[in-house]
């Protein structure tokens, strides 16, 4: 089973041929980017990769916004007839509208068909925000039926990155870098992971919701990593010791938090019963034996 919730279904079109579209943002330049290639319904990473050659680039200003002969430009460049060159401004202006309304990192129309009877209609379409602006883009919200379980849905609908294991081990990390490292040396001791769970910038003041979500996998331990500069270590060990009294997990919880009031968080954790750790491998050594039922 695989759990569809929803079937689209569309008229089907007459294809002559294939484009592809997209609008997205050039940070070496300070601009917004246009990309196109007569090539459509293909991964646009790849042609970059093995054709680049193909792929016609136009910088726009982003305050100004794109000019109609910019848009011309792009068109005749793909090969279209005068009327084909009318409907792509078209497109290509209200694609615009829509990456700046929405605050995009990317707007794409991939593929963009060109019907045997001249026709421009959109075959498939990605929207990519800005997480920055996620909190003004108020229809920007996730719908359960993009993932595959029911507590990765809850985390989107917090805000807290979130990636399902089947593991034994819960990790709350912050950083994607530091992650990976635990989430490797988890493997090289012999020991699996549940879930991670991002603990870090803008998260780290939700201890409580943070272990929630990890105690809904009834993990064997719970293991606690971060490096606080910016996110203190002391407000992160408050919240996880706020979250120990309300929740009362049955796991066992290994922490090793570093940063920016460390002296302060290692009281804090002790006072809630804990033994804090201040090196990474010795905290992860300790998880997985836990994790197998053995003692540290």
């Amino acid at each position: 089973p695989h759990g569809v919730r929803k079937i689209l279904v569309e008229q089907a079109v007459d294809i002559g041929r294939e484009l592809y579209l997209s609008i997205t943002v050039d940070p070496v330049a300070a601009t917004a980017l246009v990309l196109a290639c007569a090539d459509g319904g293909v991964e646009i990473e790849e042609l970059a990769r093995t054709a680049p050659e193909k792929i016609v680039r136009e910088k726009v200003d982003i305050d100004t916004g794109i000019l109609p002969f910019q848009a011309r430009n792009i068109a005749y460049a793909l090969g279209l007839g005068a009327d084909g060159v009318k409907q792509f401004v078209r497109v290509l202006e209200a694609l615009w509208r829509v990456f700046k309304a929405k605050d995009a990192e990317l707007v794409e129309i991939n593929p963009l068909f060109v019907t045997k009877g001249g026709d421009l209609v959109a075959g498939d379409g990605k929207l990519v925000i800005d997480d920055n602006a996620a909190y003004r883009q108020g229809g920007a919200k996730p719908s359960r039926e993009y993932f595959d379980s029911d507590v990765a849905y809850q985390a989107a609908v917090e805000g807290i990155p979130y990636l399902q294991f089947d593991g034994d081990i819960s990790l709350m990390c912050a950083g994607a870098g530091l992650t990976t490292v635990v989430y490797d040396l988890v493997n090289y001791e012999g020991g699996t992971v549940a879930n991670y769970l991002e603990f870090g910038g803008p998260n780290y003041r939700k201890a409580v919701r943070a272990m929630e979500l990890c105690l809904i996998n009834d993990p064997k331990v719970i293991l606690i990593v971060t490096f606080g500069t910016i996110a203190r270590a002391d407000v992160m060990a408050d919240g996880i010791a706020e979250a120990i009294a309300k929740l009362k997990p049955s796991c066992p919880i290994v922490a090793c938090i570093r940063g920016t009031g460390e002296e302060q968080a290692m009281k804090t954790l002790r006072t809630a019963g804990l033994d804090p750790l201040f090196d990474t491998e010795e905290a992860v050594r300790k998880a997985v034996a836990l994790a197998k039922g053995g003692r540290s």
